[in-house]
């Protein structure tokens, strides 16, 4: 740092770069916050610019975890690293016991290990918070949390496949369905996710767990920002084998509203292919049948000719449907007829107290609203159905000390239905839908 008149000084960062700045501006530090250290709290002084040069220098080093106190810092590499082995879980697993002071370089594996001593060893129930912005790594760390426990506190069960392991599966599921790309993550968690890992009264293996989900972001279902895409799931239908997609009437993404008009139908890193066999595998493990995925998938075509179908002004309150192949489509794949539904978008039915059924024609504005309020109530029911689905595999009815996770911050918890067979559920969504007494937009 130099000093000139007026107050002026000029400042030589590390890599030689000079800043004006003035003297009033300049604050000093103490020498220990130049060296990278692995607790925040070993610092000389603990401020903003102290704590983002330590991060900045050990991330520079692919050192991505930092402790402040027991708070784990992570900053996302954005690449693949070599520090989530068998080996280090066998690590950090044997120095569980000593909650941060192993002498083991900060790792999400000694929170997680330092939790599962409490539970195993304390008899406490424990909770870990993964919280960040979008694209900060929360749904990487939780998947690396319940990977540590899956492999410390395997169930061994005489099947072979334990519960740790239909709770592993649970992952490619709720990311297909739940997540989408956007600007600026390619993988983004579009809901809130509560799960618990639970444990048996007398031992430290799991016996199973339970996942609840809040606040599905169902708007992306019928539009996404620029750059943007739907969940995952919208294009993992076309990988489908031939045969499925001619039943479904589906050849390309790029032939459905609900897909087209963001201008990304495809994202780097993201291999809807593997992913859609992930999922087939996953759903395969937790017991699902052929024929349910099967119905799921043709939901989310159902979803998608939905979107295509269009509406035209008849008069200011009045509309029509234009294209009624798309409403047959439609139709077909949700076991109703294409007149039935095509009423849905262009009228409402309302009922007078004393008096009968009276029907309320709708203009283009609200009968587009209908369509697209059908799409997302069709979704966000699947979306139901697949967590129970997954509790079905992984819930246990033993009542056991519990290790919650949390992957965003606590919103109103929802109801999930019991698990029918999505055959059956279809007819029965769309009758919630028709015989609503008030507008279709509304739901």
């Amino acid at each position: 740092m130099t000093s000139g008149g007026s107050g002026a000084v000029e400042l030589q960062a590390e890599d030689g770069t000079i800043y004006d700045s003035t003297a009033g501006a300049v604050v000093h530090m103490h020498p220990s916050c130049l060296e990278p250290v692995p607790n925040l709290v070993m610092l000389g002084d603990l401020n903003e610019a102290a704590i983002l040069h330590n991060l900045r220098i050990r991330y520079r080093e692919d050192q991505i975890y930092t402790y402040i106190g027991p708070i784990l810092v992570s900053c996302n590499p954005y690449k693949r690293m070599s520090i989530y082995t068998s080996e280090l879980i066998a690590q950090y697993n044997s120095h569980r016991g000593g909650a941060f002071s192993s002498g083991l370089e900060p790792h999400c594996y000694e929170v997680a290990a330092t939790a599962y001593n409490n539970v195993v060893t304390e008899g406490q129930n424990q909770s870990m918070v993964i919280s960040g912005e979008s694209g900060a790594g929360k749904t990487e760390a939780t998947k690396l949390c319940v990977r540590f426990l899956a492999e410390v506190a395997a169930s061994k069960e005489a099947s072979g496949v334990g519960k740790e392991q239909l709770l592993l599966e649970s992952s490619p599921i709720m990311e297909a369905f739940g997540n989408a790309k956007t600007v600026r993550n390619n993988n983004s968690s579009r809901f809130g996710k509560y799960m618990e890992v639970m444990f048996g009264p007398d031992t430290d293996l799991i016996i199973g767990g339970r996942i609840t989900k809040y606040l599905l972001e169902k708007s992306r279902i019928v539009g996404q920002n620029r750059g943007e895409r739907n969940f995952h799931a919208f294009y993992q239908v076309f990988c489908l084998p031939g045969a499925d997609r001619k039943r479904l009437s589906i050849l390309k993404a790029s032939d459905f509203y609900y897909l087209n008009t963001t201008g990304t139908i495809t994202a780097d890193g993201v291999d809807d292919l593997a992913e859609f066999q992930d999922v087939c595998h996953a759903f395969d493990a937790l017991g699902v049948t052929k024929t349910e995925l099967d119905d799921a998938f043709q939901l989310v075509a159902a979803c998608l000719w939905l979107g295509n179908i269009q509406l035209a002004s008849v008069s200011d309150t009045e509309s029509r449907v234009v294209n009624q192949d798309a409403v047959d489509q439609a139709a077909e794949l949700l076991g109703v007829q294409g007149d039935q539904l095509a009423a849905t978008f262009t009228d409402r039915l309302m009922i007078m107290r004393g008096q009968a059924t009276v029907k309320v024609p709708m203009s283009k504005a609200e009968a587009e609203d209908a369509r697209d309020a059908l799409a997302k109530h069709l979704y966000g029911r699947l979306f139901d159905w697949i967590t129970a689905a997954i509790n079905c595999a992984i819930v246990t009815d033993v009542r056991p000390a519990a290790l919650p996770f949390r992957t965003a911050q606590l919103h109103c918890r929802t109801s999930s239905p019991a698990l029918t067979p999505l055959c059956h559920r279809r007819r029965a969504i769309l009758s919630d839908c028709s015989t609503s007494s008030g507008s279709s937009a509304s739901l």
